[in-house]
């Protein structure tokens, strides 16, 4: 499987610029709210005088990348530019890895192809515009994938670390390929002192730095990953069997969405043509490691299944694609071809809108985009009728105050829906958060106002039918 590497280089990293350059002004989206702007500003606020978060906003993980935005705020001005414009080095990290990994494991003439089906691949592709801490992850794994394949332990240390630093599914990461490096040792007839030694240098600053930041911070809070008051504590809630069943099925669609499908019937395919699976690439027995540290949460909580949470999986799972497609016994022409199918599919995954009444992974491709310029249009709409934002409810991802979402903004922001009954309400598909029975009883006592729509998605404003000359309830 050849291509023209410099032309397939070029001309990705011209989409690259494009769509960063599209991005610079998009707010802060969905975790990223929480992840990024909320903990930014906190330190920003503060001057760094502290480091533990209050607990509204402590999500367990190491507030690093919130501790990173805030100090690009400090010496660049607050700002969305800034903010996308900090995102540079581990998009450029994760470029970088991709291109290298793909010329270790297809060759300096198919080596573009890693990089081309993972900016095809919505999620993946997503992550790398929005602003949390994802992008930073998957720079990182990538790195210290890379790092490992190519024997450069410094690298490969310093990219564990900084799995470490981002985020608790970054360190499970880091013990995936470390485990993924430990079982061909463990086959082996010899006790090596020397590679354990190789692999303390490696992986011990990373390990003893999550050590230490989970143990100070339960001894600070009391609590490792989450509490019962936090906001985020129904989604921690225990599976009892029912519901694990469920959820197995919730993370069978995640493995099939956005176009995915495609590429997992052209594995069954190559699987069907190789079945050996000793044949296929060592690199699978590191997807199936991160298959299971990253996916038994799905299964074991109620709401810890988000798409994104698999992005490195996919990391892996496009590079087997790729490296068995090249295996095959095929003509060149019918293996463009396959590999041709896969990624269209994976990129009109971006095109993928569930109705209304089915909950989406809206930070997990590029479907969402629209949404920012109908939000900005819908805010004006209100600011003409004298509405103030903080008299509309509505939901996660719209509440609060507008520097959560553009740093440059100041004022009040929409009202959380559950705190009282409101004579306006905001409404998206973007949603997930309205009952059905909420939605029911808004539009039988309300009527709509404002609706737009651009693409797959709309933004809506109903007002109360009759509302007291005093204004109350």
């Amino acid at each position: 499987m050849r291509t023209s590497n410099k032309t397939v280089l070029c001309l990705l990293l011209a989409l690259l610029v494009f769509l960063f350059a599209q991005s610079l002004d998009d707010p802060f989206f969905w975790d990223g709210v929480q992840l990024g702007a909320k903990q930014a500003w906190f330190y920003f606020d503060h001057n760094f005088q502290y480091f533990w978060l209050p607990q509204e906003i402590d999500s367990g993980h190491p507030p690093f990348w919130g501790l990173y935005l805030a100090t690009c705020w400090k010496f660049l001005g607050a700002s969305l530019g800034v903010s996308h414009l900090a995102t540079l080095p581990f998009l450029t990290g994760f470029v970088y890895a991709a291109w290298q990994l793909g010329r270790h494991y297809l060759g300096s003439k198919s080596g573009p192809a890693l990089l081309m089906i993972y900016l095809a691949d919505p999620t993946i592709l997503s992550q790398l515009f929005l602003l949390g801490p994802d992008l930073a992850l998957l720079c990182f794994f990538l790195l210290a994938f890379l790092a490992y394949s190519q024997n450069r332990r410094l690298l490969q240390m310093l990219a564990i670390l900084g799995l470490a630093l981002i985020s608790m599914r970054g360190m499970m990461c880091a013990f995936a390929l470390f485990l993924f490096e430990l079982l061909p040792h463990l086959r082996g007839k010899s006790w090596s002192w020397r590679w354990w030694w190789q692999k303390v240098k490696i992986y011990s600053p990373g390990v003893l730095l999550a050590f230490l930041f989970l143990g100070l911070h339960f001894r600070a809070k009391g609590w490792i990953g989450y509490h019962p008051e936090s906001p985020w504590a129904p989604s921690f809630q225990k599976n009892n069997l029912a519901g694990g069943f469920w959820n197995m099925l919730i993370l069978a669609w995640r493995l099939l969405d956005f176009g995915r499908i495609f590429q997992w019937l052209a594995l069954f395919f190559l699987l069907i043509r190789q079945p050996r699976l000793q044949r296929w690439p060592r690199n699978t027995i590191l997807a199936c490691f991160l298959f299971f540290v990253l996916a038994w949460p799905f299964i074991l909580y109620e709401g810890l299944n988000q798409h994104r949470y698999l992005a490195p999986f996919y990391l892996i799972l496009h590079l087997i694609f790729l490296q068995q497609l090249q295996q095959l016994f095929w003509a060149i022409w019918k293996k463009y071809m396959l590999l041709v199918m896969v990624v269209i599919g994976l990129i009109f995954g971006n095109l993928w809108v569930y109705p209304s009444g089915i909950a989406q992974g809206w930070d997990s491709s590029l479907a969402h985009r629209p949404y920012f310029a109908l939000r900005a249009e819908l805010e004006d709409a209100l600011g003409e009728k004298g509405i103030p934002l903080d008299a509309v409810g509505t939901d996660f991802p719209a509440i609060g105050p507008l520097r959560n979402f553009d740093p440059s903004v100041t004022g009040v922001g929409f009202a959380n829906k559950n705190e009282k009954l409101y004579d306006y309400y905001f409404i998206s598909n973007i949603m997930n958060g309205y009952t059905e029975e909420e939605l029911n009883t808004i539009s039988q006592n309300y009527h709509l106002i404002f609706y737009r729509q651009k693409g797959g998605v709309y933004v809506s404003i109903y007002e109360k039918k009759e509302k007291k000359s005093d204004g109350t309830k």
